[in-house]
């Protein structure tokens, strides 16, 4: 099949929606590819499609250049793609363009049989699927990590979209930004407990971190994760030896996306394991220390300040308090000098 030429595409998108699979923090990363293809839409907005409506739904939807948040997790473990009730939703939805962010040939499959007049994605040489798709970029089986954010990369700039990465930003919603002022108070800083597997777990190590940038720095702590790091969040709280007015505990509250975006945009650095927190940070504004112990770390930012075992291999174990503490207060020092006492 022949690949449709750069110059052959207009940014004329009509009503569109853009799949990325996999997690919240996926989902995030992708913010610059969406706000372009937004622009070239209709009303200059666009339906965001992906696994789990809810939590995407709570932090997107309504935003500027969001329309709609469309959950295609239909199978029984709620998080496989049914191509028949995929089709469904992208006929209802009446799109007149459709981009797959992330590789899903039941998604593809389902746009063609909705059909959806432009469908844009990328695949390897020689796939067949292809055929599915009215606009396809053929990229290779390896790029830069993420592979789904540079494979897309190349199928925007293909199509004409201009996006920018390190200067995009999501804003947080007005009505949970009225409801984090009360919460956050003063200079804060984010510790990012959340962690979408143990492995990524910082864990104890966060307690004397903290207490360290307690000595250093006169701010509270935001601890910024979902209910399955309460435990996490109540160590540190019990054993850091602070007073609870310090904290602004999230994974207490049950704090919804939406809540904990605002409350981490008022926050002045970020600190933490490699998970959703880190990549909201980043589109918040907010330099961010991550620690990057099964991925590659991140580099689409200039926020991103990444920290890798040392030995490479060692996994979270790697990732030594002293270097933590060294790399953040650099960070503070460099950002946010306001904060050092």
């Amino acid at each position: 099949m022949t690949t449709t030429a750069a110059t052959d595409v207009r940014p004329s998108l009509g009503r569109s929606i853009a799949f990325v699979g996999g997690g919240i923090g996926d989902v995030i990363m992708h913010t610059g590819h969406f706000q372009a293809i937004a622009r070239a839409s209709t009303n200059g907005r666009i339906t965001i499609g992906c696994r789990s409506e809810k939590p995407i739904a709570d932090l997107l939807k309504g935003n500027d250049f969001v329309e709609d948040v469309i959950g295609f997790g239909d199978g029984d473990d709620k998080n496989r793609v049914v191509v028949s009730s995929a089709t469904r939703k992208l006929k209802a939805g009446n799109f007149d363009s459709f981009f797959c962010l992330k590789s899903n040939p039941r998604l593809v499959t389902a746009a063609y049989l909705a059909g959806i007049p432009k469908r844009n994605g990328y695949m390897q040489a020689l796939d067949p699927r292809a055929m599915l798709l009215t606009t396809r970029v053929v990229v290779p089986k390896t790029t830069p990590h993420p592979l789904h954010m540079s494979k897309s990369d190349r199928l925007l700039k293909h199509l004409g979209l201009s996006f920018d990465h390190s200067g995009a930003r999501l804003k947080p919603k007005t009505e949970a930004l009225i409801e984090a002022r009360k919460l956050v108070t003063g200079p804060t800083i984010a510790i990012g407990v959340n962690a979408s597997v143990p492995e990524r777990q910082w864990g104890e190590r966060f307690i004397p971190l903290v207490k360290t940038l307690d000595r250093m720095t006169s701010t509270q702590f935001l601890l910024f994760g979902g209910p399955d790091v309460r435990d996490v969040a109540a160590q540190i709280k019990e054993s850091a030896g602070l007073p609870a007015t310090r904290f602004v505990d999230l994974t207490e509250k049950g704090a919804s996306l939406a809540l904990s975006h605002a409350a981490l945009s008022l926050c002045q650095v970020y600190v933490g394991n490699d998970s959703s927190g880190l990549n909201l940070a980043v589109f918040c504004g907010i330099p961010a220390v991550g620690f990057f112990s099964l991925a590659p770390p991140l580099t689409y930012s200039p926020l991103i300040i990444p920290l890798s075992p040392i030995p490479a291999g060692s996994g979270v174990g790697g990732i030594g308090l002293d270097r933590v503490v060294e790399i953040t207060l650099e960070t503070i020092h460099r950002h946010c000098p306001h904060l050092l006492r």
